[in-house]
């Protein structure tokens, strides 16, 4: 009963000071930013992210509100946020420069609350690199599409600059080939629960990461890095995964979330 009531005298509150004319702008942010700490705390998302953001739309506050966010999403406090409006947060702070308070944004939500398919695209959109591979990483186990991204950017990248020195992010795609490759990928990594997961990733990677042309990219971004990684499946538990999977490498038919006995 007491968040009904809550909401409905925050509702008429907030209908009156949007309205009322003649107040300077620190008034408005500090109701804001009250208005916020209380909700949040709540974990009232959709009172927040639907009803507060479509008030302070109407009446031309959108603006005051997104700015009012950012100490919210520096303390991890946004947990969940509707497709739409998670949009035009992260819109608005990515034309401000603010790429990296987005990523920490999106790696700290509750994944689960949130349509994994729209955080993928509007990831892709605004190449949130480390925000990506989270949330790939964690709802669909899809470990692919991080590294086409990457790859395909570097790729890009370097036709726009012709014959100049190919892009430093070429780095991009190696950094992630090595959370891959050492486990860090998953998160408290543990050998006993997590090995086979492992493995099913290093299956995927393999067809993507031996297709001749990304080979020759890898080869371009850095020869001597690249060949560290290529000999390490040569050896050790990535030599045996590489040999249980040599046919779906020639193939390059291991799909994402497959399991590798089904791909043989």
């Amino acid at each position: 009963l007491f968040i009904p009531f809550f909401q409905d005298r925050v509702s008429k509150y907030l209908y009156e000071t949007l309205t009322t004319p003649g107040k300077n702008k620190n008034y408005y942010k500090e109701f804001t930013l009250s208005l916020l700490d209380f909700c949040l705390d709540l974990d009232d998302t959709d009172f927040v992210f639907v009803y507060c953001y479509r008030r302070f739309q109407e009446h031309g506050f959108l603006n005051l509100f997104l700015e009012c966010l950012e100490p919210f999403i520096q303390l991890n406090k946004l947990k969940s946020v509707p497709s739409e409006q998670m949009r035009n947060i992260v819109s608005f702070y990515c034309h401000q420069g603010k790429s990296n308070l987005m990523q920490k944004l999106i790696s700290n939500l509750d994944l689960s609350r949130q349509d994994s398919f729209s955080l993928i695209n509007l990831c892709l959109e605004e190449n949130l690199y480390t925000a990506l591979i989270s949330v790939c990483a964690n709802t669909e186990e899809n470990y692919i599409t991080p590294y086409v991204k990457l790859i395909n950017d570097y790729r890009i990248t370097k036709m726009k600059r012709g014959n100049e020195e190919p892009p430093q992010d070429g780095y991009r795609c190696l950094w992630y080939l090595r959370l891959c490759l050492e486990k860090r990928i998953i998160s408290q990594y543990s050998e006993e629960k997590d090995l086979e997961r492992w493995k099913k990733i290093i299956a995927q990677l393999m067809v993507m990461i031996f297709a001749p042309e990304n080979l020759q990219i890898l080869y371009e971004i850095d020869a001597g890095l690249t060949t560290c990684y290529v000999m390490l499946f040569f050896i050790g538990e990535l030599g045996m995964i590489a040999q249980e999977n040599y046919g779906n490498i020639l193939l390059g038919n291991v799909k994402p979330g497959s399991n590798t006995s089904d791909n043989l």
